[in-house]
């Protein structure tokens, strides 16, 4: 989407759909808010070199790590308890 390739960038979107974990992924009801928005729209915003008004890369107040996750942050182990 950043680079303008609004239709491979269709053909991802709907191949991310046949993942066997979607069902359950944690994140995709956000994914859906971007794949069935205008995507020429968010393009032509990473497009005019105005920083400030980019469509966020992200979940609301995560990483790329999150959406990539198989587990929501609830689920995932904290860092000092055992496995």
């Amino acid at each position: 989407m950043k680079a303008g390739q609004v239709e491979q960038a269709k053909v991802i979107f709907a191949d991310v759909r046949y993942a066997g974990n979607y069902a359950t992924w944690p994140y995709w009801k956000y994914f859906e808010q971007v794949a069935n928005s205008d995507l020429y729209a968010r393009a032509a915003l990473y497009a005019d070199n105005n920083a400030a008004n980019d469509p966020p890369l992200t979940v609301p107040n995560r990483s790329c790590s999150y959406c990539h996750a198989e587990a929501p942050e609830d689920d995932q182990p904290k860092a000092n308890s055992p496995q």
